[in-house]
């Protein structure tokens, strides 16, 4: 039986991503076989639709592929407690930060706070993580 813990439970996190931007992608690639427009959805729900409508959706395809795969090999990593399945979530976690941090100060929004503490407590738990294995 496997114990969870920080990590098993941020593994878990990383392969729920994964799978929504999955999921996300087949739902939207089926409203776009279909013609569907929403009136009332989110505008990133319409703006995605479009995109993959109008610009080159074989690259928004494979962008959602490349993240599954990444997602997948990273909550891999951290299940069975690799040191580079850490390091991997580390790196990956920290890209988006500054990006968070840009969209905090460019439109205030709680949830976005909530991302970057979020994002910024994976990353030092991690850290704190591998520090005290490598002791």
């Amino acid at each position: 039986m496997y114990k969870i813990d920080g990590v098993r439970l941020i593994a878990m996190f990383e392969f729920l991503k994964g799978a929504l931007a999955l999921f996300l992608l087949f739902g939207v690639w089926e409203m776009r076989i279909l013609g569907f427009h929403f009136n009332h959805a989110p505008a990133i729900l319409n703006i995605i639709i479009d995109k993959i409508n109008h610009e080159k959706p074989a690259l928004i395809v494979s962008f959602v592929l490349v993240y599954t795969l990444v997602r997948a090999v990273e909550g891999y990593g951290l299940w069975s407690k690799k040191s580079w399945g850490k390091w991997m979530a580390v790196v990956a976690t920290a890209l988006y930060i500054p990006f968070e941090f840009y969209e905090l100060f460019s439109s205030f929004n709680p949830l976005k706070l909530v991302l970057i503490i979020g994002n910024l407590l994976v990353v030092a738990y991690l850290l704190h993580k591998k520090h005290l294995s490598n002791s």
